[in-house]
């Protein structure tokens, strides 16, 4: 269930899932086929978001938790700096401050 604020009543999330609409431009790897769960990663994400707390989704490779935030930020505008890393069992602390010296660093100079 999630609230409607303009009736101010509960209603089932499944009511408020948007429509998929297939577009050939986009890359295979992002896209999101809208669903029940997603629905709710997404207002729970924007929900969180906006109240200004912090958010890590974790869960099984494959459930669609990167292409949900990339699609949360692609639609907040500038609201956020978004940097995005993949990691893997290889990736080590000294990769991870190295990757946000450089995109700090990359900020700053277009300041």
């Amino acid at each position: 269930l999630c609230v409607n604020d303009k009736e101010g009543c509960f209603i089932p999330v499944s009511e408020i899932v948007p429509a998929f609409s297939f577009d050939v431009e986009v890359p295979f790897f992002n896209i999101l086929v809208p669903t029940v769960e997603t629905t709710m990663q997404r207002l729970l994400v924007e929900n969180l978001m906006s109240a200004g707390y912090h958010v890590l989704f974790s869960g099984e490779t494959g459930v669609g938790k990167s292409v949900g935030i990339q699609q949360f930020l692609g639609s907040a505008g500038d609201t956020f700096a978004v940097a995005s890393a993949n990691f893997s069992a290889q990736t080590s602390s000294a990769n991870l401050v190295d990757f946000l010296e450089n995109t700090l660093e990359r900020k700053r100079k277009t300041l």
